[in-house]
């Protein structure tokens, strides 16, 4: 089976996991009402098979997370919830991380990124350092066309050209940032990152440090899941504040740097 079959299958079996996941209200499960509702249950499920809970929620997030379906943020309170916050906050993070690397990897076998998108050696990389990103003839062949294509790129157009366009600028520092900062979406950021020549392990390594501070804010509300009324009641105004100042941290740390080297 050639690749551009097998990408077409898979793009196939995409639009019908999404079909499912809407038209059974698959999605109902994963929000924080029907973890609350069904509390109970799932102790008895986890006190009773431990392991075997563990495993299921592991593949449960990586499912989720890897397919880009809405829920990754209740399975992390759920992970709280079920394990505790040591335990949660080790699954969900792996978890979320290799579920971004898996949706990561689809977005670049899809649109063919390793082949048109690789930096083979310095002079290319050095082309593109020149060339404005979103303007290289492979990242404008992503254009798709049909209704849904052109709903995302009006609503999201702009969000994503800067982006890809930042992202070849700072590199890992800029996915840092958008990492410990929740304003872009996480499946975008998953999705995005496939269309850029950023290596995978640095990709997956990136985003298991980025996502930490806020996996481990989500597990530690799942400890506490009783007390919650909604999603909204983790995250308040102080919370966004000093996680984009963190978040640009890694940012004016490597613009010291380059003024000290140009000072040198």
């Amino acid at each position: 089976m050639s690749k551009t079959i097998f990408r077409i299958f898979l793009a196939i079996f995409f639009f019908i996991l999404f079909f499912c996941f809407f038209y059974f209200r698959w999605y109902l499960y994963f929000r924080l009402s029907s973890l609350q509702l069904y509390q109970k249950e799932l102790k008895d499920i986890y006190l009773q098979s431990p392991f075997l809970t563990m495993v299921g929620y592991f593949i449960i997030y990586i499912l989720v997370t890897g397919f880009s379906l809405p829920g990754a943020i209740v399975l992390t309170v759920a992970g709280g919830f079920l394990f505790g916050l040591l335990k949660g906050t080790i699954l969900a993070s792996f978890a979320s991380s290799v579920g971004a690397l898996i949706a990561f990897l689809l977005a670049r076998f899809l649109f063919n990124i390793n082949s048109r998108g690789k930096i083979d050696d310095e002079k290319k990389y050095i082309e593109i350092k020149k060339e404005n990103f979103v303007e290289q003839k492979w990242v404008q062949s992503l254009s798709l066309s049909g209704p849904l294509a052109k709903t995302i790129e009006t609503r999201f157009g702009k969000q994503i050209k800067l982006i890809l366009n930042k992202i070849q600028i700072e590199g890992a520092y800029y996915l840092f940032t958008l990492r410990l900062v929740p304003v872009v979406p996480f499946f975008i950021v998953n999705i995005l990152m496939g269309l850029t020549p950023i290596r995978a392990y640095i990709f997956f390594g990136v985003s298991l440090l980025g996502m930490l501070p806020a996996t481990l804010l989500y597990v530690n509300a799942g400890v506490q899941l009783s007390e919650l009324e909604t999603l909204k009641d983790i995250i308040s105004i102080p919370f966004i504040l000093s996680f984009t100042l963190l978040g640009l941290f890694p940012l004016v740390i490597k613009k010291s740097i380059k003024n000290k080297n140009k000072i040198i």
